[in-house]
């Protein structure tokens, strides 16, 4: 075989891979869609009953059966943010008290998945950052914002 041919076969090989590849994400994408679907109706309903809107946050990337892709979060009460910012503002970086008080305050603010469902554990376990994501987003429902940085 000459080092054309071996070229030429490496590029259909590779040209194979590639559509196994896009067909496998296509396939990951549909799931996520269905599940996002799903995950979105829940939320729309949990919205009507209390009479607000819920921020969400999405997984990225993969997608396991059964496991919400879509996480909605509700501002944290007055106590729930006061006992967070004691904590997080005392306590050195690298203390356990602040891994604590982000996950008190992320499982506080998290409305969906229920937290005693199979779902939330699921979602816990496959996506173990999850907590830490939600927080951002919790201290920032609990807080002001100047109306130019929304305009920016």
């Amino acid at each position: 075989m000459s080092q054309s041919e071996k070229i030429e076969d490496a590029i259909d090989v590779c040209a194979e891979i590639d559509e196994r590849r896009a067909k496998a994400r296509a396939a990951r994408e549909a799931a996520r869609l269905a599940q996002r679907k799903i995950d979105l109706e829940k939320i729309v309903e949990l919205e009507e009953s209390l009479g607000f809107d819920l921020e969400t946050v999405e997984t990225q990337g993969r997608v396991v059966e059964g496991v919400p892709v879509v996480v909605a979060v509700r501002p944290p009460s007055k106590a729930e943010y006061k006992r967070f910012q004691a904590i997080f503002r005392v306590e050195p970086e690298k203390s356990p008290k602040r891994g604590d008080a982000i996950d008190q305050l992320a499982k506080a603010c998290i409305v969906y998945p229920e937290k005693d469902s199979e779902a939330f554990a699921a979602l816990l376990e496959h996506f173990p950052g999850t907590l830490s994501s939600v927080v951002p987003v919790a201290t920032r429902l609990a807080e002001l914002s100047s109306t130019a940085e929304k305009k920016g």
